[in-house]
């Protein structure tokens, strides 16, 4: 495994989680949702290309497909 196969999968945004790993749980997604609403600017401009999106589609992601 290389170095960058490796960040990749310990980086991935939680949005790549299906919905239904989600709504086993729900406080756990509750609470990352709130970690993630409260990254400082600079903290998510760090990250990889795209990531910042996936982090806001999981944030605001409907009840339903919580």
């Amino acid at each position: 495994m290389t170095h960058t196969s490796a960040r990749a999968t310990c980086c991935s945004p939680p949005g790549n989680a299906p919905a239904s790993a989600w709504a086993l749980l729900p406080d756990l997604g509750a609470q990352l949702r709130t970690v993630i609403t409260t990254l400082p600017e600079v903290a998510v401009a760090d990250l990889p290309r795209g990531a910042a999106e996936e982090l806001a589609r999981f944030v605001t992601r409907p009840e339903s497909l919580r």
